[in-house]
C-alpha cells in the first residue's frame, strides 16, 4: 500500500489524496451530525500522508510527523462522530509519548531543534517548551476534548453503568499526560490534568483496574512532590492494593514511593514489605535510615542523606531524597528527645502529682556530640 501510495499521489499532489478519500468515504448527513465527516476525511488523508512519508530513521522528523497527525485525529475527535477515531487516538498518543521521551534523553538528535528554538525565541519572554512538554500540550487538549464528552447521560455512563462515548479515553489519555508532565517535571501541568478530571469524569472505580492504579500512583507522586505525604500515601496504597501481583515493575514504582511517603509520616516498614520481588533490594536502602531515625542518631542519619554517600544518586534519582533529608529532622529530633529523656529524664511519681521533666541542656549536650560525629 505505501508503494502505491508513493506511486499514485505523491508528496506534493495532497489535494488529490484528499479527494480520493472525500469520494470514498460518505458525506454525514444533515441532522446526524452535520457534516461532521470532514475534519475525519482531513485526519485519514492526514494517515495515508504519513505512512507514505515518514522515515522511521529520521526520529525528529517522524516526531513532528506524528505530531501533526496526531493534532488532527483530535480534530476528528471533536466531531460528533469523534468515538470513532478515539482508539487511533490513543494509539497515536502512547506512541508519540515513547518517542518524544526517548529523544528526551538524547540531546545529540535535538540539538539541532534546541538551537533553532533557541534562535527563533529569543526576543520572546518566557520558558522554552521542551520536546516532550510540547507533545504533552497536544495530548493534554485530546483529553480535555475527552473529559468534556456531552453526549448521553449527565452522568456519562450508559444503561449498564459504564463510561460511554469519549469518555471511555479520560483516563487512558490523562494518564498518558501525566507520564509526559512527570518525566518534564511541569507538576503545574499535571494539577489541570486532576482538576479537570474532579470536575467531569465518571467516578474512577468504573474504570479497568490498569487505568486505576496508573492513575492513582501519579496522584501519589504529585501530592508527595507537593508535600502532602498522608494524601500520597493514601494513593499509593490503593494503587499497590489494585496493581497486579504479576506486574512487579509497576508495584515496585508504586512501592518506593509508598514506603518514602510512611517513612517521612513517621511509620517505618515491617518486615514483611521487604519480602515481595517488587521490594527487592529496597531493605538496604530504607532500613539503615529508618533505624537512624527511630533512635535518634544524628551522625547516621547525616551521613545515610549526605550527597557523598554512595545512596544517594539512587535517591535523587527517584527525587525522594530531599524530602526525606528535610522531614526526616523532625522525626529525628523527637527520637533524640524521647532517647534523652529516657536516660536523664525525670519519669515523673503518680503518687506525688509531679510530671515527668526534661532538661533541655541534656538534649543540647547530647545533639552536640552526634553533630561533632557526623562532621
Amino acid at each position: 500500500m505505501v508503494t502505491e501510495l508513493r506511486h499514485t499521489y505523491p508528496a506534493a499532489d495532497h489535494i488529490e489524496l484528499e479527494s480520493k478519500c472525500s469520494k470514498a468515504l460518505p458525506a454525514n448527513e444533515e441532522g446526524d451530525g452535520g457534516g461532521s465527516f470532514t475534519s475525519f476525511i482531513s485526519f485519514v488523508a492526514k494517515y495515508f500522508a504519513f505512512i507514505r512519508d515518514v522515515d522511521i530513521g529520521q526520529l525528529l522528523e517522524t516526531h513532528d510527523k506524528l505530531k501533526a497527525l496526531l493534532g488532527q485525529a483530535s480534530i476528528a475527535l471533536s466531531a460528533s462522530t469523534g468515538v470513532l477515531v478515539l482508539p487511533t487516538v490513543i494509539s497515536l498518543s502512547r506512541t508519540l509519548s515513547k518517542l518524544a521521551i526517548g529523544l528526551d534523553k538524547r540531546p545529540d538528535l535535538v540539538a539541532n531543534l534546541t538551537s533553532r528554538e533557541a534562535t527563533v525565541g529569543a526576543e520572546e519572554a518566557g520558558e522554552r517548551v521542551t520536546l516532550a512538554e510540547g507533545s504533552a500540550n497536544l495530548i493534554r487538549e485530546a483529553f480535555k476534548k475527552c473529559a468534556s464528552e456531552r453526549s448521553g447521560n449527565s452522568s456519562g455512563l450508559d444503561n449498564n453503568g459504564k463510561p460511554e462515548g469519549r469518555r471511555i479515553g479520560i483516563y487512558l489519555m490523562a494518564n498518558v499526560c501525566l507520564k509526559l508532565f512527570f518525566h518534564c517535571r511541569k507538576l503545574r501541568s499535571a494539577e489541570q490534568i486532576f482538576a479537570l478530571i474532579y470536575q467531569q469524569s465518571p467516578p474512577l472505580s468504573l474504570y479497568p483496574a490498569a487505568q486505576r492504579t496508573t492513575f492513582l500512583y501519579y496522584l501519589g507522586r504529585y501530592h508527595f512532590a507537593n508535600n502532602h505525604f498522608y494524601r500520597a500515601q493514601l494513593a499509593l496504597q490503593e494503587a499497590y492494593y489494585q496493581c497486579h501481583r504479576q506486574a512487579t515493575k509497576q508495584r515496585r514504582l508504586i512501592l518506593i514511593y509508598l514506603i518514602a511517603s510512611n517513612i517521612i509520616l513517621g511509620r517505618f516498614p515491617r518486615p514483611h514489605v521487604y519480602q515481595g520481588p517488587e521490594a527487592w533490594g529496597l531493605r538496604d536502602r530504607f532500613e539503615p535510615i529508618c533505624l537512624a531515625l527511630a533512635k535518634g542518631d544524628i551522625a547516621t542519619f547525616r551521613k545515610l542523606t549526605s550527597i557523598d554517600n554512595p545512596s544517594a544518586a539512587w535517591f535523587l534519582y527517584w527525587r525522594i531524597l530531599l524530602q526525606i533529608t528535610n522531614r526526616g529532622e523532625v522525626i529525628l529530633w523527637r527520637s533524640l528527645a524521647r532517647c534523652t529523656f529516657l536516660l536523664s529524664g525525670n519519669q515523673g511519681d503518680a503518687s506525688k502529682r509531679t510530671a515527668p521533666t526534661l532538661n533541655i541542656e541534656d538534649i543540647f549536650v547530647l545533639a552536640t556530640f552526634l553533630e561533632k560525629r557526623a562532621l
